[in-house]
């Protein structure tokens, strides 16, 4: 569907009775919704209904099920959602799911993830640059990691296009280092992840370095490092109480914060201004914020707040 076959089909959205004060539904379709992760994006949905006067539900699969989010996709149509932010982990899995919503004239925006790159039927995106992001933790930490190591890459899950591209950054920023890569699926669970990255660890004691592309894993290969009493360099990604316990408590030496509360309130902003105004929304890049020692404790201070 074109912008401007989109323009049309909203046409009768913009010029409905609920002008500048009437409620507006959107629904929110994720996947991995239980992860730590998604309590700032959670928090900025609200905030953001409530700025907005908008009636916002989040929902979604435990897992990266692309048929749950199609069948989800359709459950809100149905439902006569105003609006769809999709979190979008397959290239074209959802591809036909999000066509259908627009062409009911249901704007579509994806968050934390749109593996299309932009290419999909849906209008914008809010996410990360995750190749980018995963290259910053890379080179923050290059100096430490001598010529030739052996480095440890996680992610919580295969086949996810945001950890592979952060992966993919990672390689290409410790390139300089000419290092080996050791990969490793640690799952979702945290404690799970420290029992498989403490298990690869013993394995092979040459690994000096841990990157870790996720929540799950970062947090799992502090816990592993932190139990075992080493010195293994660890940088990862995401935050949660216990990520920054460690970071500040030196276990993990930084962690990349992709800012979850963005991803929440700025697609309520985007859909609100395209449903009653018809304003297009753009592409945003929710950032790649360095958390270390200097800043931890302040932030330790918003993630309690729900805001970090």
């Amino acid at each position: 569907m074109s912008v401007e076959q989109f323009q049309t089909a909203v046409t009768e959205f913009t010029h409905k009775p609920r002008g500048e004060c009437g409620t507006i539904r959107i629904q929110f379709i994720g996947v991995f919704v239980e992860e730590e992760f998604f309590r700032p994006v959670k928090q900025g949905i609200k905030d953001a209904g409530r700025d907005l006067r908008a009636d916002v539900s989040f929902t979604g699969d435990a897992g990266g099920d692309t048929l749950v989010v199609n069948r989800l996709i359709f459950d809100a149509v149905d439902g006569g959602v105003d609006g769809l932010a999709v979190n979008i982990i397959h290239p074209s899995a959802n591809n036909e799911a999000i066509r259908h919503a627009m062409s009911k004239g249901i704007p579509v925006v994806a968050f934390n993830c749109d593996a299309t790159n932009g290419t999909g039927p849906h209008l914008a995106h809010t996410q990360q640059n995750f190749m980018a992001a995963g290259m910053k933790l890379a080179k923050t930490l290059l100096d430490d990691v001598s010529r030739k190591a052996t480095v440890l890459l996680t992610k919580h899950d295969a086949n996810v296009s945001a950890l592979d591209d952060r992966a993919n950054g990672i390689r290409e920023g410790l390139a300089p280092r000419g290092p080996s890569f050791a990969e490793l699926i640690t799952t979702q669970e945290a404690h799970v992840a420290a029992e498989k990255i403490e298990a690869a660890l013993r394995e092979n004691p040459a690994i000096e370095a841990i990157f870790c592309t996720g929540q799950a894993d970062t947090e799992g290969a502090g816990l592993a490092v932190k139990k075992m009493g080493g010195k293994t360099l660890i940088g990862g990604f995401d935050l949660s109480p216990t990520i920054l316990e460690l970071v500040k408590d030196g276990h993990i030496r930084c962690t990349i914060d992709q800012q979850p509360y963005m991803q929440g309130y700025y697609p309520v902003v985007q859909l609100c201004l395209n449903i009653r105004y018809g304003v297009l929304p753009a592409n945003m890049d929710a950032g790649a914020t360095l958390i270390d020692k200097s800043n931890a404790e302040k932030v330790m201070e918003l993630s309690q707040q729900g805001y970090r």
